[in-house]
């Protein structure tokens, strides 16, 4: 579980670092959907944070 969220954090910052904001927001949401389905383990803070991703592109 510690590989997969290291792997997930490790996408997350690579995608901040190389990516628009609006390219960026749909990778993060892809990523977060796979791992939502994959990684049992981290559903819930995958699940959260898309919910908070949708609010940020919402307003």
């Amino acid at each position: 579980m510690l590989l997969r969220i290291r792997i997930l954090l490790r996408q997350l910052n690579e995608l901040i670092a190389t990516s628009s904001y609006e390219v960026g927001v749909a990778h993060e949401y892809e990523i977060m959907t796979y791992y939502r389905w994959h990684c049992p383990e981290a559903k819930d803070y995958c699940t959260g944070f898309m919910d908070a991703l949708l609010e940020d592109i919402v307003r």
